[in-house]
């Protein structure tokens, strides 16, 4: 998943925690919020013009969570997001993308209002796989800029809702 280009900077050379995050592996730990991460499984997205993405999928045994990471302007964008039910968001989420091709323009989640940044399509699949999927990505951001929303579509199938936030490569180390 894409997230939104808060932190763009020109002439960044990647340090190399960021170098580093990018070439994060399976079976791998990180520290977040003073716990260890196991990397399960990294699902790569490709947008075309050169622009790749990662989510590191997250276990700590009692948790799961994504680690979104988008490298744009040899600068890191990074987001930590989990699952949420659909519901939960909108109970007619589902229904309203495949009449209108695209959800609404703001989407409400446990009382804050998101916005909608941007949309985003191109294919992803798992690490290992050689099966891309097309997916079709709408993201939202709330007016603090910190917290953020997703929603997916798989094909022309599953939809999928995450939220989360903003995060800075500083919060998080590789063990």
């Amino acid at each position: 998943m894409r997230i939104t280009n808060l932190f763009s900077k020109k002439h960044h050379t990647l340090s190399d925690e960021e170098t580093s995050l990018l070439a994060l592996e399976a079976n791998k730990y990180i520290q977040y919020q003073g716990k260890q991460w196991l990397v399960k499984k990294i699902i790569e997205y490709n947008w075309g013009n050169l622009l790749v993405s990662y989510d590191y999928i997250l276990n700590n045994e009692t948790e799961i969570l994504y680690l979104g990471v988008e490298k744009n302007n040899n600068h890191l964008l990074l987001s930590v997001k989990k699952d949420i039910p659909v519901e939960s968001v909108d109970s007619n989420l589902e229904k309203e993308i495949k009449e209108n091709e695209v959800p609404p323009q703001i989407l409400e989640f446990e009382g804050i209002p998101f916005m909608y940044d941007r949309e985003s399509f191109g294919k992803c699949r798992h690490e290992g796989s050689t099966d891309w999927t097309n997916i079709s990505v709408w993201d939202y951001i709330d007016k603090s800029n910190k917290k953020a929303l997703t929603v997916e579509l798989y094909g022309d199938k599953e939809v999928f809702t995450s939220v989360g936030q903003i995060i800075h490569i500083s919060e998080i180390s590789i063990i």
